[in-house]
């Protein structure tokens, strides 16, 4: 039996006994060892279970492939990989996903609008008003350059 194979088998034999996890083998040649990341992280980080079951799987594998080294990561590692090239129960990330975007569509969001809005421009007379978020209105009594009331000292100033 190859290590590969040897990792693959018993990566499935824990999976079953926890359907809610994820786990990715990939093998990285830059550091030479094989990484199996459990998903979600939580679930790596705080379930002893879990630990009781890759702790000796590891051991393990260190016993019947001394020459090779392996190690089990969370995805938040930076030993993580962006490529793995085997996988147990992958659903239960996409499962994770899926219940937290369905919370959120079968959950009303509330969001407070303003009944109506009133936005008067004196320098122009301009009056945009909408009301109940429908499209605002826009009133507009334009204004001619010939309107303003300066002289050439106060334009040359506000220039």
């Amino acid at each position: 039996m190859t290590s590969t194979d040897f990792i693959k088998e018993n990566i499935q034999r824990i999976s079953k006994s926890f359907p809610e996890t994820c786990f990715r083998y990939g093998f990285d040649n830059l550091i030479n060892t094989h990484i199996v990341e459990i998903t979600p992280n939580e679930h790596f980080y705080t379930l002893d279970s879990l630990d009781e079951a890759w702790i000796p799987f590891s051991i393990d594998f260190m016993t019947m492939f001394p020459k090779e080294e392996i190690v089990f990561i969370a995805s938040d590692s930076p030993l993580a990989l962006s490529n793995y090239s085997y996988c147990c129960n992958e659903q239960s990330d996409s499962k994770l996903i899926s219940e937290f975007f369905e919370a959120l569509l079968l959950n009303r969001i509330d969001t407070i609008y303003s009944n109506s809005i009133l936005i008067e421009n004196e320098f122009s007379d301009a009056l945009i008003t909408s009301h109940n978020n429908s499209i605002a209105n826009i009133t507009e009594n334009p204004f001619e350059a010939n309107d303003l009331k300066f002289d050439e000292d106060q334009f040359l100033m506000a220039a």
